[in-house]
């Protein structure tokens, strides 16, 4: 004689297992379909890109951080292109500065800049679409050069 408790007990775990399979299904879809963060490649080495997009976001910067670890960098989005002027201020480290077109080829590179030049600004001559900031000496590595196209 089958026994009135298993058969309870069957009745609420199949929905349960699959209810858990069907959430665990949709936590493995979401996590892949995920846009990861944008990334920049550069002689063989990938740099993952902090995005600054909005106007709060640029005028904040890099400022008050203590480091911008290796194999990182920051990118500027500018909408409409303009003529982006960066200074120093409250940088507690030296970084490099690349300034992009629209079609992100290099226009303007300013290397190895550091805090003590602040209150000087750094400016592109032409309009600007982005500009990527990278930890000090990452674009002599990297040999990155005028007119030089890069991918992100």
């Amino acid at each position: 004689m089958p026994n009135p408790r298993h058969a309870t007990a069957s009745v609420w775990f199949r929905p349960l297992a699959l209810l858990l399979v069907c959430a665990g299904c949709a936590l493995v879809l979401w996590v892949v379909s995920r846009p990861s963060q944008p990334q920049v490649l550069l002689g063989g080495n990938h740099y993952v890109l902090e995005v600054a997009d909005t106007e709060a976001a640029r005028t904040k910067g890099l400022s008050g951080r203590t480091s911008l670890p290796e194999g990182r960098a920051m990118l500027f989005v500018f909408d409409p292109p303009r003529l982006a002027c960066f200074w120093m201020k409250d940088m507690r480290f030296s970084i490099d500065i690349v300034w992009l077109d629209a079609q992100k080829r290099v226009v303007k590179i300013e290397p190895d800049l550091a805090p003590s030049t602040y209150p000087q600004t750094f400016c592109s001559e032409l309009r600007t679409n982005y500009v990527l900031e990278f930890p000090a000496g990452t674009a002599e590595r990297n040999t990155i050069q005028l007119g030089q196209t890069l991918r992100f």
